[in-house]
C-alpha cells in the first residue's frame, strides 16, 4: 500500500514526463509509454498545448496521456492549470471519443490528475490540481485513494477514479467554503481582550457546533424538523433576542 509520504514524494517530484510515469501506473496505465512527437501532437489536436507528451495504455481502451503543459499564449503563461488541462482533454475527445482518458499533466509550478468524460458543454474534468511547492497532506490523500482503485475493467475504472476525484474536489470546495466562513465570524468578533488567534478560536468551535447541529438536523432528530434550525434563528432575530 503506497504510504502517506511516498505518496506526498511522488507528487513533489512530478516536474516532467519521466517523473510522470509512476503516477499514470498508479492510476492503472501500466503499459509501454508511447512517446507523442510533433507530428503526431499535430494530428492530436495538441500542438501549442503540450511539449513532451506520451501515451500510456492501460487495459481495453483505457488510456493516460502524461504531458508538459505549454504556456497559454492567447492568454498569458499563467493560465490556470486546469483550464489548459480542459484544453488537452477536449482535444483528445475529439482525437480517440471512444477511449477512456485521464491525463497527468505539469507546468512549473503545479500538476494536475484528471479524467476527461464528455459532456453537453464540453469536456467534463474531475481534478486533483496539486501546488508541488506545497503538497498538502489532502493530496497526498487523494492520490493514495485513486492507487487502491483495482477495476480491472476500463470503464469502470474510468468511472471509478472519476468518482473518487470529484468527491475529493467537493470535500476540498466545502473546506475552503468552511475556512471562509469561519475567517469572517473571527473577524466579526470584537478584538478586545482577544488576539486574533483566539477569535479565530472561538469561530471555528461555533462553527463546529453548528455543524453538529446541521447533522442531527438532517437525521430528523431534531423535532423532526428538516429546518429546525432556520425556523428558529429567524423566530430569536425577530423576536429581537440574541441569538447566541
Amino acid at each position: 500500500m503506497l504510504t502517506l509520504r511516498a505518496a506526498a514524494q511522488l507528487l513533489a517530484n512530478a516536474t516532467g514526463v519521466a517523473s510522470l510515469r509512476p503516477l499514470a501506473a498508479l492510476l492503472g496505465a501500466s503499459g509501454t509509454p508511447r512517446p507523442v512527437r510533433a507530428a503526431l501532437r499535430r494530428e492530436m489536436g495538441l500542438a501549442g498545448l503540450t511539449g513532451r507528451t506520451q501515451l500510456v495504455p492501460g487495459a481495453g481502451a483505457f488510456r493516460v496521456l502524461i504531458a508538459e503543459l505549454e504556456p497559454a499564449t492567447d492568454v498569458g503563461p499563467d493560465t490556470d492549470v486546469r483550464e489548459r488541462t480542459r484544453r488537452v482533454g477536449a482535444a483528445l475527445l475529439r482525437y480517440g471519443p471512444a477511449m477512456y482518458w485521464a491525463i497527468v499533466a505539469v507546468d512549473l509550478r503545479q500538476l494536475c490528475v484528471a479524467t476527461v468524460s464528455p459532456g453537453d458543454g464540453g469536456p467534463r474534468l474531475a481534478v486533483l490540481r496539486v501546488d508541488r511547492s506545497r503538497v498538502l497532506d489532502s493530496d497526498a490523500e487523494t492520490l493514495r485513494v485513486l492507487a487502491e482503485v483495482n477495476e480491472t475493467d476500463d470503464v469502470l475504472r474510468h468511472a471509478r477514479l472519476t468518482d473518487m476525484l470529484r468527491r475529493e474536489a467537493l470535500g476540498l470546495r466545502f473546506y475552503r467554503a468552511l475556512d471562509s466562513a469561519v475567517a469572517r465570524l473571527a473577524d466579526s468578533l470584537p478584538s478586545t481582550g482577544a488576539s486574533r488567534s483566539e477569535r479565530r478560536e472561538l469561530a471555528l468551535l461555533c462553527a463546529s457546533r453548528c455543524l453538529f447541529l446541521a447533522f442531527l438536523e438532517a437525521k430528523g432528530w431534531m423535532d423532526a424538523r428538516r429546518d429546525f434550525l432556520l425556523h428558529h434563528t429567524l423566530h430569536a432575530l425577530e423576536s429581537g433576542g440574541r441569538l447566541h
